[in-house]
């Protein structure tokens, strides 16, 4: 699924693990995907599918919802955590494979799933989306739900979001974590550190460039294509703190190294970099009175009855 085996792979998962399961944001965004799932698609029993389930953490929250969860993940590290973070749940099943070949991993249960949900994934899913949305239509019972959260690179808000990361805020937008000046502060000094050490790099900054963010309207296209109705699409901003400002920095630390040749670096060259540059910032600023908000939109489609068995 896209990129993530390469991201996560030489047992970065590990660190990945370690900054992640600390912070309460990655849950809060795969509780509002699970939470939307459950809502349209209520049964005494039911099954579901956390698709990209990454180490487990979204599997968590939707586990509370459904009675079972087949946990879906690419990466063999990722998934090994994952599978020591159930280890003895009879409710959650951890399996290898892609959204690209989900009927064959989900097997006998093709055509019962009730819902797919993608937490923090479906963007990854870009290069392969038909090929995607057509397994997963598959796999869902009919009436069956496919929820996923989409962000600001990506999905185009009707908030007005100030998401460009590297000017200041506007009067009248909301400021996202990512047009903090705490952010700001630390990528400026990275990237001072990388261009000191490759002067050659060509990029203006260390930030990925967006994607192509779709619409309300291309999205219901896309997922009609398939057999899929969009009920509805809700954006929601959380409130991030100073404090928490600073988390959502080491939590996001991989996204300054994924261009070459920085993508090659030693993991702790990478690491030495990110902590010199958090030093330096969080040495001299207390911004824990400047607020900020994390937008995400959660989207839901429903599989529609006539929608051909691929």
């Amino acid at each position: 699924m896209g990129e993530t085996p390469k991201l996560f792979a030489n047992n970065a998962a590990v660190p990945y693990a370690a900054f992640n399961l600390r912070d309460p944001y990655y849950r809060e965004m795969a509780s509002y995907v699970a939470r939307e799932a459950a809502l349209v698609h209520i049964l005494s029993e039911n099954l579901a599918v956390d698709l990209g389930c990454g180490i487990g953490i979204s599997t968590l929250e939707i586990a509370e919802r459904f009675d079972r969860v087949i946990a879906v993940e690419p990466s063999d590290d990722m998934r090994y955590l994952a599978e020591l973070n159930f280890m003895g749940s009879p409710s959650v099943s951890v399996r290898a494979g892609r959204a690209e070949n989900l009927s064959a991993v989900v097997g006998e249960y093709a055509g019962e799933i009730d819902a797919v949900c993608c937490c923090q994934m479906f963007h990854l899913l870009r290069p392969v989306l038909d090929e995607a949305l057509k397994n997963i239509t598959a796999v869902l019972c009919d009436d069956g739900v496919l929820a996923f959260d989409l962000g600001p690179s990506n999905y185009a808000f009707d908030l007005p979001l100030e998401d460009h990361r590297l000017a200041a805020p506007q009067p009248g937008t909301v400021m996202t974590e990512l047009a903090h000046p705490l952010y700001r502060r630390v990528h400026d000094l990275v990237y001072k550190a990388v261009k000191a050490k490759y002067p050659n790099f060509d990029r203006e900054n260390l930030w990925p460039s967006p994607a192509m963010r779709y619409t309300k309207t291309e999205l219901g296209e896309i997922l009609e294509r398939h057999g899929l109705e969009l009920l509805h699409i809700k954006e929601i901003i959380s409130p991030v703190a100073g404090c928490r400002v600073k988390e959502f920095i080491r939590n996001g630390w991989t996204v300054f190294f994924r261009w070459p040749p920085l993508d090659a670096l030693p993991m702790d060259e990478k690491l030495a970099m990110m902590k010199s540059a958090l030093s330096a910032v969080l040495k001299k600023e207390d911004l824990e009175s400047v607020m900020a908000y994390h937008p995400t939109a959660v989207a839901v489609a429903q599989r529609q009855k006539e929608a051909a068995k691929y």
